[in-house]
């Protein structure tokens, strides 16, 4: 089992709200990303090097290829998010950081359909 250590949680915590507060700023326009990104979680390798960024979009109903094409895009701006952090961190390493598509609520709302179809009758055997 995989513990994370405070450091990693305090660095994964800065990290979220130095690139959440990034895609507000007016010096990332040039970035070009124009949805509504939240991110909801950061994850930190032992060694500090290396930030797995987890983002949701605001507007839902995009498809899995629009959805593809933005996790592209950020991680082609990857460098961009990295020199903002070099900037804003006083730590001796910045992580890089990459992108992903949190599929959490997706799927949350997805087994909240499938059991809202199971019926108490099918649970109990009887029809």
């Amino acid at each position: 089992m995989k513990s994370t250590s405070q450091r990693q949680k305090r660095v994964s915590e800065l990290v979220r709200q130095l690139i959440a507060e990034s895609f507000y700023d007016k010096d990332f326009s040039v970035v070009g990303i124009t949805e509504k990104v939240t991110i909801s979680a950061v994850t930190v390798s032992k060694d500090l090097k290396l930030a797995h960024v987890f983002y949701t979009l605001l507007n839902d109903g995009k498809s899995a290829a629009d959805i593809k094409k933005l996790t592209k895009q950020l991680n082609e701006q990857a460098y961009t998010f990295n020199t903002y952090l070099a900037r804003s961190m006083q730590t001796k390493y910045t992580p890089k950081v990459r992108f992903f598509y949190d599929e959490t609520l997706e799927e949350s709302s997805r087994v909240d359909r499938i059991l809202s179809n199971i019926s108490l009758k099918d649970v109990d055997g009887t029809a």
